[in-house]
């Protein structure tokens, strides 16, 4: 659609603007953006499988005789992945955001089975798949010893089978929660995938089903962090609240379920470590561009859940699964150190791993 081509353009102009900007006058960006390379070549290209992001956007202008992508899972979440790629390739025609969803995506909606085999065609004039059993001239193209798997079953402690079901019933009701209000289906599958990664964080230790503890760097929330979030207007306040406990959207910096979410002032979730990663590289000017919308953003303008319940005076939640242990035990950075079964199980292995390669200390 033009309305969708346009915000495409508008995006670019935004990230090629906020690129010169960072770079000073006349840098056009910086001194990566004027040379053309022989070849650039993009490790783990699923980085920039979101257009949205500013890294996305950098790729793309990036001047080069030769373009790579290299990626062990190309596609994480759906077909849309695909588009950054062929943006950053110059895949006529299909590098089109148009063209991309005409000849690609609505024919797979209309017509799974055909759309599919119309996508496998368009791959296989730029793709090359290698896998380990793949040979040049007969040969293997890597030699590798057998696979060893081993299944090891851990049993859950009662108190750990506690937790885990109050997890897993305060997640099926956050899913019918959203499944009742309709939302989109992109906010649905977040949704979705961010109640599994809480399960599996239940799975390995309670702990790292976060609570009200924890803070953008970890440990107790501080008075600077509670004083920057009561500058939040309190009905703001309450909806970046609500989107930190319960991300929608994917991190616009790893393109993943934010992990441990912290939010910013202009509505978009991120990993707490991906934010705490850009946070440690900012200049004497404390400033950075939001990697969904190029907001310009402060440190203080990133917001933990636990800062932004404290401002308001609100609780964090009610469960004891929000509290990260059964018994709703604090789990803050001064907290005595609790092991899990899981844990316990792990230790036992690799142990015996390296008593077995004769390495014990």
């Amino acid at each position: 659609k033009d309305d969708e081509w346009g915000w495409e353009e508008r995006q670019a102009a935004k990230a090629s603007a906020a690129a010169r900007k960072a770079s000073g006058p006349g840098a056009g960006g910086g001194l990566l953006f004027q040379i053309h390379w022989h070849r650039v070549v993009l490790d783990e290209a699923q980085s920039i499988k979101n257009p949205r992001t500013l890294a996305s956007h950098a790729a793309w202008r990036l001047a080069a005789a030769h373009r790579w992508c290299l990626s062990g899972t190309p596609i994480q979440n759906s077909v849309d992945d695909l588009y950054s790629y062929f943006k950053f390739l110059r895949y006529k025609p299909y590098c089109d955001h148009h063209s991309f969803k005409t000849l690609i995506k609505d024919r797979i909606a209309m017509d799974p089975e055909k759309g599919y085999q119309v996508l496998k065609v368009v791959l296989q004039a730029i793709l090359l798949r290698r896998t380990k059993q793949s040979t040049i001239n007969g040969e293997p193209i890597v030699k590798l010893p057998p696979r060893e798997q081993n299944l090891v079953r851990q049993d859950f402690t009662e108190q750990e089978s506690v937790f885990y079901k109050q997890v897993q019933a305060d997640s099926m009701k956050a899913i019918q929660a959203a499944a009742d209000q309709q939302g989109s289906s992109s906010q649905q599958y977040v949704n979705m995938l961010y109640s599994l990664l809480k399960l599996r964080q239940a799975c390995n230790h309670p702990w790292l089903v976060r609570g009200v503890g924890r803070t953008l760097y970890g440990g107790k929330v501080t008075a600077a962090e509670v004083a920057a979030a009561k500058k939040v207007p309190a009905e703001l306040r309450a909806q970046l609240l609500q989107l930190a406990q319960r991300p929608q959207e994917q991190c616009p910096a790893c393109g993943d379920v934010p992990e441990d979410p912290v939010v910013s002032k202009c509505a978009h979730v991120y990993c707490r470590q991906c934010m705490a990663g850009q946070l440690e590289g900012l200049g004497h000017e404390d400033e950075f561009l939001c990697s969904a919308c190029s907001h310009v953003l402060r440190h203080t303008d990133i917001h933990s859940a636990a800062a932004l319940a404290a401002a308001g005076g609100t609780p964090l939640a009610s469960s004891p699964a929000a509290n990260g242990g059964a018994d709703g035990a604090a789990t803050g950075a001064d907290a005595a150190w609790v092991s899990s079964s899981k844990v316990d199980r792990l230790l036992q292995l690799l142990t015996a791993v390296r008593e077995r390669n004769g390495a014990g200390a």
